[in-house]
């Protein structure tokens, strides 16, 4: 019993939410983000919260709520394409005037 009481708070611990947001959360949604496109697969929340558990302990309604936080803080983009929701780094995207500007020159 002890034991499981230590795994629930391990649990609590790597998937607690804080005022500003839980910043190594985040971050592992982000990379999760990025290797499930690297894959060439659509980053839904269910893949996302099978990349991030494979290597952390956080259950998947903290995954849900630090991702939704994160998309309010303009942090992770949520985009709808074929009536799929799935979302995006916006690292990781282009500017696409200069990037039209560019291939005009």
């Amino acid at each position: 019993m002890h034991r499981r009481e230590l795994k629930e708070e391990r649990m609590q611990e790597e998937g607690s939410d804080d005022d500003e947001g839980n910043s190594d959360l985040t971050n592992w949604i982000i990379a999760a983000i990025r290797k499930v496109k690297y894959q060439k697969q659509r980053p839904s929340l269910e893949r996302i919260c099978s990349v991030v558990r494979q290597n952390h302990r956080v259950d998947r309604q903290a995954i849900k709520e630090e991702l939704e936080k994160a998309v309010s803080n303009g942090l992770i983009l949520k985009v709808f394409t074929k009536g799929l929701c799935s979302y995006k780094d916006p690292g990781t995207l282009c500017n696409m005037k200069s990037r039209i500007y560019d291939n005009w020159n």
